[in-house]
């Protein structure tokens, strides 16, 4: 084998999920400067709690877009 390190990233258990996208990388993700174990931001476990698969109320959007643009997450 000529990467027996090899390993499958962004997907569970070293993925954040959602994200549809995944690497094959034939070293650590450290060597990359990838996290070992991503974390989503805190905003975006809240969007995703609040959205629920539903419409989330409009005021609630334009509420989380504002912070987003303000905290320079988005531009």
């Amino acid at each position: 084998m000529n990467h027996p390190n090899a390993q499958l990233y962004g997907v569970p258990p070293n993925g954040v999920g959602g994200t549809h996208m995944m690497y094959v990388l034939p070293e650590p993700p450290e060597v990359y400067g990838l996290p070992k174990d991503p974390k989503t931001p805190a905003l975006i476990d809240l969007w995703k709690v609040y959205n629920g698969g539903e419409k989330i109320n409009i005021l609630l959007q334009a509420f989380l877009w504002l912070v987003l643009v303000v905290s320079g997450l988005i531009m």
